[in-house]
């Protein structure tokens, strides 16, 4: 299910990613919270059952550049 505690493993996960990347620029950020859809419909069981894939966004702080918003599919 595509709930609040996904989303907390899904950040700890992409952190994880990016830390082992082989660009350094990369290694330097982190994901700092992945957000539910707005439309609560887009993540329900059925219409993830139907799609199998679901669009949302993850906030990645860059250090000094700072965090911004991006889009991800999962």
């Amino acid at each position: 299910m595509f709930d609040e505690e996904f989303c907390l493993h899904l950040e700890y996960a992409i952190s994880g990613a990016m830390s082992k990347s082989a660009d350094i620029d990369w290694r330097r950020c982190w994901c700092d919270g992945v957000l539910l859809p707005e439309d609560e419909h887009s993540y329900s069981a059925e219409q993830l059952l139907e799609t199998k894939e679901l669009t949302t966004q993850a906030w990645i702080d860059e250090g000094k550049e700072g965090k911004s918003a991006r889009a991800i599919s999962v």
